[in-house]
């Protein structure tokens, strides 16, 4: 089950950077509202957030990270349904969240801990 209120994501271990995110996921009734603040990211690259855990990752939303203003800064949403892309039904495995840059293959930068 994926359930998170103000859950950091923080680069995977062995990575030196200075990277990180706060994500929320609000409860809309039918539909769930994903919403993510990171800084610290390449300015100009652009990201995937993942759910990953499951038999295949599933990208959530895309974002570039900000040249201008607070370089490497970057808030996003996405609306969608994440209570069925988690569902009860399915076996239990833990789903986490990542955040992966395209340009390096999907390289996780970021991860839930």
């Amino acid at each position: 089950m994926l359930t998170l209120a103000g859950e950091e994501l923080m680069p995977p271990p062995g990575v030196a950077s200075a990277a990180h995110a706060r994500v929320a996921i609000n409860s809309l009734g039918p539909i769930d509202n994903l919403q993510i603040a990171a800084t610290g990211l390449e300015p100009g690259k652009k990201y995937w957030v993942m759910l990953v855990g499951g038999a295949e990752p599933q990208e959530l939303v895309t974002f570039n990270a900000r040249i201008a203003g607070i370089g490497g800064a970057a808030i996003a949403q996405a609306l969608g349904p994440l209570k069925r892309a988690v569902a009860p039904s399915q076996v239990e495995h833990a789903m986490k969240l990542e955040v992966r840059l395209e340009d390096k293959g999907g390289a996780p930068v970021l991860q839930q801990r």
